[in-house]
């Protein structure tokens, strides 16, 4: 009788054994955030990974297993935890937020417009969301809702006096065919940021094309060169700043 209860008593000590060595999806998570905060994000990347196989459905370990790929440069990988999360937790703010922001750096700006909008219908002044919206919008040319954004966003102080929001705002202006709003714009983004090239040269196209003010814009076009002189990466558009210049002599 002694010989025939061995093998049960040790199937079940081996039992025991397997299930106490397996940490639980919970304290792999928890180590996960810590290595996250620490910056240990090899380590949080394989932790946050095993809690998410554990268990498939935790929107937290999803996310975190994402954000953690996406630090290590897995940016597949993390797009692919992010939409599994947002899945998870539709009405979560932050699997909203990720999900659209890898589609961003993925420059699928048409598929992050969606995820962006949902976050921000749940935090409607989360100043990020706005920002990641309005360029996703102003890239796939929907201009009322990414000047509705930019709207939100020049309200805010930080943002009142970006020269690369009014500039935005220009654009979409020109867009809408209304010329003098835009040169206002491109002016006023000109007044906050002088020393800015990119900022100088909308200036001057401005006050060039629309304004007719030749004089003006020749003297931007001219500053423009001389603030760009040192960069070799802006030959072409150089080259046709000068022969603008030779044009309007």
């Amino acid at each position: 009788m002694k010989k025939h209860c061995l093998f049960p008593l040790s199937f079940a000590i081996l039992i025991c054994c397997v299930s106490c060595s397996r940490e639980s999806a919970e304290s792999l998570l928890q180590k996960a955030s810590e290595q996250a905060l620490s910056g240990q994000w090899e380590n949080a990347e394989k932790n946050s990974g095993s809690a998410a196989e554990a268990e498939p459905a935790n929107g937290n370990a999803l996310l975190l297993h994402g954000l953690a790929l996406e630090k290590c440069g897995k940016i597949d990988e993390s797009y692919a935890e992010f939409r599994k999360s947002a899945e998870v937790f539709p009405d979560s703010f932050h699997t909203q937020y990720h999900l659209g922001r890898i589609l961003c750096t993925k420059q699928r700006y048409d598929s992050a417009i969606a995820p962006l909008k949902r976050a921000h219908a749940i935090r409607r002044n989360d100043i990020n969301t706005l920002i990641l919206l309005a360029d996703a919008c102003f890239r796939q040319n929907n201009h009322q809702e990414a000047a509705r954004c930019y709207s939100m966003l020049v309200r805010m102080p930080a943002f009142q006096k970006s020269p690369a929001i009014w500039t935005n705002i220009g654009f979409i202006y020109l867009a809408r065919g209304n010329q003098n709003e835009a040169c206002k714009c491109f002016r006023y983004a000109y007044s906050l940021d002088p020393k800015n090239p990119a900022v100088t040269l909308n200036y001057a196209v401005s006050l060039d094309r629309y304004l007719r003010r030749k004089k003006e814009a020749s003297d931007c076009y001219r500053l423009y060169l001389e603030q760009t002189k040192r960069d070799s990466t802006g030959t072409k558009t150089a080259d046709a700043v000068r022969a603008r210049l030779a044009a309007l002599r």
